[in-house]
C-alpha cells in the first residue's frame, strides 16, 4: 500500500538575509504547520514506477504521466491481473485516489465553487492538499498581510520563443509575487519570488528554476533547451468582509513581529 506522507523532504533556508525570502519561507512553514496534511501527487512518481515494474503483468499501453491517467489504467486493468498481491496493492491505491476525489467534490459542493474556501476546507477538514491548495493558501496569506500583487501561476515548459499554445503543462501550481510591488504578468524578473509550499521552499525565480531543473528533475524532466513558462492566475478574490472573517479564524496566518512589518527590514518599519 502507498502510504500518504505529510511533508516534503526539502526544508527552507531560514538564514536568508533578504526579508522577502525569509518571509516567503515563513509562508511555507505556517501553511504546513497549521495544516498538517497528505498529498497524493507526492506519491505520483512512486505509483508510476510501480506500474512500470509490473508492466508485463498489467499490460497497459501508454505510460501515465499524471494520477488521472493512472486511475484510468486501474479502472481498465485491475480486474485482469492474476497476481493477487499486485491486484491488492493497486486496488488500495485506487481506493485512495477515489477517496481524495470524493473529498474534492465535497469541498466544492460545500464551498460553492470558491477555490480559496475549497482549499481551506480540504486542508482543515480532510487534512488533504496538493500543490494547488498549498499555492492558493499561500496567495491568501500574502494578501492577508498586505501583498496585494500576489498570485498563483501554473508551471509549464517549452522552448524559449514557443507560443503558449505549444507549452507543456507540468501540472504544478505555485505562488508568485514581485517584491517591487509590480504585477506579475508571466515573465520573471530579478524581483520575482516563487513560493512553493508543496515542496516547502521559496526563493527568487531564477534560483527556484535551478532547483526545479536539478534537484527535482525526476518530476519536471526538462530538456536542456527547454525553459520554464508561467501562466498567472489570480485566484484569491474575496470580499473585504470575507477577508476579515478569514483573518479572525486563521490568525496564525497573520505575520506578527514587533520589530518590523511583513516583507520589510527592521529599519524600513515605520
Amino acid at each position: 500500500m502507498i502510504t500518504p506522507i505529510n511533508q516534503s523532504q526539502y526544508t527552507p533556508n531560514f538564514t536568508a538575509r533578504c526579508p522577502e525570502i525569509r518571509d516567503a519561507e515563513w509562508v511555507c512553514r505556517v501553511i504546513n504547520h497549521t495544516f498538517p496534511h497528505y498529498s497524493t501527487t507526492k506519491q505520483q512518481i512512486r505509483i508510476i514506477n510501480l506500474l512500470k515494474r509490473n508492466r508485463s503483468e498489467i499490460k497497459y499501453e501508454k505510460t501515465p504521466k499524471v494520477l488521472a491517467e493512472v486511475y484510468e489504467i486501474f479502472e481498465n486493468y485491475i480486474p485482469k491481473i492474476t497476481n493477487s498481491k499486485l491486484a491488492k496493492q493497486l486496488t488500495s491505491i485506487k481506493e485512495m485516489l477515489e477517496k481524495t476525489s470524493t473529498k474534492r467534490f465535497t469541498a466544492e459542493r460545500r464551498m460553492g465553487g470558491n477555490k480559496t474556501f475549497e482549499s481551506l476546507y480540504l486542508m482543515e477538514m480532510f487534512k488533504f492538499g496538493n500543490c494547488t491548495e498549498s499555492a492558493i493558501i499561500a496567495e491568501l496569506i500574502l494578501k492577508m498581510n498586505g501583498i496585494q500583487n500576489a498570485c498563483c501561476a501554473s508551471l509549464n515548459k517549452g522552448l524559449k520563443r514557443m507560443p503558449i499554445t505549444e507549452w507543456t503543462d507540468l501540472d504544478h501550481l505555485i505562488c508568485v509575487f514581485n517584491k517591487d510591488g509590480s504585477i506579475f504578468t508571466g515573465t520573471p524578473s530579478k524581483h520575482t519570488i516563487v513560493i512553493d509550499p508543496w515542496l516547502n521552499i521559496a526563493g527568487f525565480a531564477k534560483d527556484m528554476e535551478r532547483f526545479y531543473r536539478n534537484e527535482f528533475s525526476h518530476f519536471f524532466k526538462l530538456d536542456p533547451d527547454e525553459v520554464f513558462k508561467y501562466e498567472p492566475a489570480y485566484i484569491v478574490d474575496i470580499s473585504d468582509f470575507a477577508m476579515s472573517k478569514v483573518k479572525d479564524k486563521y490568525h496564525p496566518f497573520i505575520f506578527k513581529n514587533p520589530f518590523r512589518k511583513f516583507m520589510q527590514r527592521v529599519n524600513d518599519n515605520k
